[in-house]
């Protein structure tokens, strides 16, 4: 035990002696190390970036129309599935047959419910969806709602309707009459609308079989911008969707670049609410290709540069080593001791230059975050488990660097006698 801790205090003494050549080849194994976590964390903070985009609007990558529009949409975007639905809307339904439109801004609509009656309270717009064979609900739907909510359903309480006495809700239109969905859920409902002469009209009536959580209505694909956003939900048999329009649903494959999104949005008449995030997304994209740009110029220059740098440093290291391993060996040093006393000695530069890695690379990628956020407003932000992948980088690359040093070290001295260790010439 005494014999380690001589040996140690050696290495320790060795170290100091030589202060400054240590402490260069130290910095220049982090500096290594740093360009080798730098380039990886940043690229895995960019495609994390990229892929927190694109799941953020997982609900909002499809195009709406009231035309078929497929066969030009094809020319810019892929497409991956194309589906119709019946749309009812009611403000310009009841504007057509009464001249007034069931519209909360200017018209009085009333909910009648186990005979009591709610008057609306807020602004709410009626938008009905029949409900067929076609998925009303999409994955990316399930995507966003699990990502951003923790839910897996988007029913707060229910279903579907099943025929064509059935209604399904929104959460936003039962809050507008100050219900719950406890209390509307198996009971019969009817909507009416007061007419300008102030008689009611009847414009929907049924039995309540499931509530649309509000969450849904928050989804980045049918959120207030979006005209996917059905509040009340019908079979296909019922009455009221004879007179419905049908639109054309095309959900794309891949997200589209900005250039195509808007040749076709300029082209046709349509709606794509996913088009704020193509922005986001190409824009994360740019800066993605021109960081891998830089680290191939840059960081292939500096890394060559310091491959040679360090070379020139073991070279002028192991010499410095062979003539202090001549005397200690005169003194009877036995050979496998002077190995382990290299081992200990290059051991005390990795434990400086570890930590000096992580802390020029969580400062490199700071500074650099700082920039590219003052520039393009992209911020992308360091994780716990990005520092710990950082500083686990940082001791692989620079326990690799030490290793090739130790196993050049031991190539260059083990045919050495006493006497070639004590005449090596030193610069």
């Amino acid at each position: 035990m005494n014999k380690s801790v001589s040996l140690f205090a050696l290495a320790r003494k060795n170290v100091t002696t030589n202060a400054w050549m240590n402490v260069k080849m130290c910095f220049t194994f982090a500096c290594l190390a740093f360009l080798v976590c730098l380039f990886l964390t940043y690229n895995t903070a960019l495609n994390e970036k990229r892929n927190e985009l694109i799941e953020s609007g997982a609900s909002a990558n499809y195009v709406l129309s009231k035309e078929e529009i497929g066969d030009g949409l094809k020319e810019s975007v892929e497409i991956a599935e194309h589906a119709t639905y019946d749309f009812y809307s009611f403000r310009d339904k009841t504007l057509e047959t009464y001249g007034t439109a069931i519209d909360l801004t200017t018209v009085l609509t009333q909910a009648a419910t186990g005979g009591a009656v709610y008057e609306a309270r807020t602004s709410i717009a009626f938008s009905a969806v029949a409900c067929g064979e076609t998925p009303i609900f999409r994955d990316g739907d399930y995507v966003e709602l699990l990502r951003d909510y923790g839910y897996h359903t988007v029913f707060y309480k229910g279903r579907l309707p099943e025929s064509e006495e059935e209604i399904a809700l929104g959460a936003p239109l039962v809050r507008a009459y100050k219900l719950k969905a406890d209390e509307l859920v198996g009971k019969n409902i009817a909507i009416s609308m007061r007419l300008p002469d102030g008689s009611m009209r009847s414009v929907l009536s049924g039995k309540v079989c499931g509530i649309v959580r509000s969450e849904y209505y928050e989804l980045a694909g049918h959120d207030s911008g979006s005209y996917f956003r059905p509040n009340i939900f019908l079979s296909e048999g019922n009455p009221i969707m004879k007179n419905s329009d049908t639109y054309h649903y095309y959900l794309l494959s891949e997200w589209p670049e900005e250039t195509p999104m808007r040749e076709f949005m300029g082209k046709f008449t349509c709606t794509y609410p996913g088009n704020g995030l193509v922005i986001g997304i190409d824009t994360v994209n740019g800066v993605q290709e021109l960081a891998f740009n830089l680290y191939v110029i840059v960081g292939t220059a500096l890394g060559v540069g310091l491959v040679l740098t360090i070379f020139l440093m073991i070279d002028k290291y192991v010499r410095v080593f062979s003539r202090t391993s001549g005397i200690l060996l005169a003194f009877g040093l036995e050979q496998k001791k002077l190995h382990l006393l290299l081992l200990l000695q290059l051991a005390l530069l990795c434990a400086a230059a570890v930590p000096l890695s992580l802390v020029l690379s969580v400062t490199g990628y700071t500074v650099i975050n700082a920039v590219i956020r003052s520039v393009t407003n992209v911020r992308l932000g360091v994780s716990f488990a990005q520092i710990a992948g950082m500083f686990g980088i940082g001791v692989a690359a620079v326990l690799l660097f030490a290793g090739l040093f130790f196993a050049y070290a031991l190539v260059r001295m083990r045919n050495f006698t006493v006497r070639e260790f004590l005449t090596v010439e030193v610069d």
